[in-house]
């Protein structure tokens, strides 16, 4: 499988030197390896990583799955690129022409990423981009070649592929990812008629990793012409609907928090997932997944009240959908 991909909103990713972005297969693969198993339906943790050692690797196995990065340097300096990325320097190794191989690509900006976006909304994309204010990124419009070999059955590869399609339209790559940076398309790919292969995956209950079930909902912005105003509408839905009045800040923590104030082990990673994609048209819009999933599942928990921890986990995440659902600038798709 051969892909041709384009970066629709910046990417915040980088190896052992943060002062560069940097783009490497590992993190595709990663991408891959989480969306491959959110599409899975085995409850038991450990047949499933047993599963999932066979395809991407374990400490007992090597991986089946390769993937090659490469980058046409001539196309990317034939791009007529807006005044706002002009400050960008981009590194690649030194040869000439496509670049075939397992290498990284590396970016260098000396703007703030709040700055490529109009005063009026970077309070907005300054909440869904915390914490990585000074971080370097890749910006949007660079396109990439993705090569995936599996040496494996067929069956494997459609789920390899559905994967790397659900990875695009919902999860991204890089920090913040979940909010909407990192989005990016497959140009050269067949039709992927994802409410389709959502809706295969409806039977399914939730698990104790994210994973698809009849509880997830999708919901999606209308079009705009810039991935700057798509971003900005995501990001003014996540910071009103999480502030909303009629949503209490004792519920928050249900939504997504890994930080300090509450138990190591209710930690959890955010269930919604908020991403930029861009239509045939060339317009763009968002989208935002919900994949609940039964967090406290496999914990082992003794001096808390699971069942209602549980229950007031599934309550918040009702109450923030609604207000999704409700919200002026989303519409809820029926699955």
């Amino acid at each position: 499988m051969e892909f041709n991909l384009r970066i629709l909103t910046p990417m915040i990713l980088a190896g052992n030197d943060l002062s560069r972005a940097e783009l490497r297969p590992p993190s595709f693969k990663g991408g891959i390896r989480f969306w491959w198993r959110a599409m899975q339906d085995e409850m038991s943790l450990k047949k499933l990583k047993e599963e999932e050692g066979k395809i991407f690797g374990d400490t007992k196995q090597k991986s089946r799955l390769s993937l090659r990065l490469s980058y046409d340097m001539q196309a990317f300096r034939k791009l007529e690129r807006p005044q706002e990325e002009k400050a960008r320097k981009v590194v690649f190794p030194p040869n000439r022409g496509r670049q075939r191989g397992n290498f990284n690509v590396q970016a260098e900006n000396t703007k703030e990423l709040v700055d490529l976006f109009p005063k009026n909304a970077r309070q907005n994309i300054g909440y869904i981009t915390y914490g990585t204010e000074k971080r370097k990124y890749i910006m949007p419009s660079d396109d990439f070649d993705i090569r995936l070999i599996l040496k494996g059955a067929v069956s494997e590869n459609e789920d390899i592929y559905d994967a790397l399609n659900f990875m695009a339209l919902f999860g991204g790559l890089g920090s913040k990812a979940r909010n909407g940076l990192g989005s990016f398309k497959l140009l050269n790919n067949k039709p992927f008629d994802y409410i389709t292969k959502l809706r295969q995956h409806m039977q399914k209950s939730p698990k104790s990793y994210t994973a698809f079930s009849y509880k997830m909902q999708l919901f999606e912005t209308r079009e705009y012409q810039s991935w700057q105003e798509a971003l900005s509408v995501l990001a003014k839905i996540y910071q009103s609907s999480k502030k909303d009045q009629q949503f209490p800040k004792r519920q928050r923590k249900y939504i997504g928090y890994t930080g300090k104030g509450i138990p190591e082990v209710l930690r959890h990673a955010k269930s919604h997932f908020f991403n930029v994609v861009q239509n045939e048209n060339g317009n763009y819009k968002g989208l935002v997944l919900h994949l609940p999933y039964q967090y406290l599942d496999n914990l082992g928990l003794e001096r808390l009240d699971e069942v209602e921890e549980q229950r007031a986990y599934s309550y918040a995440q009702l109450a923030f959908n609604e207000l999704l659902a409700n919200h002026s600038d989303l519409n809820r798709i029926p699955l």
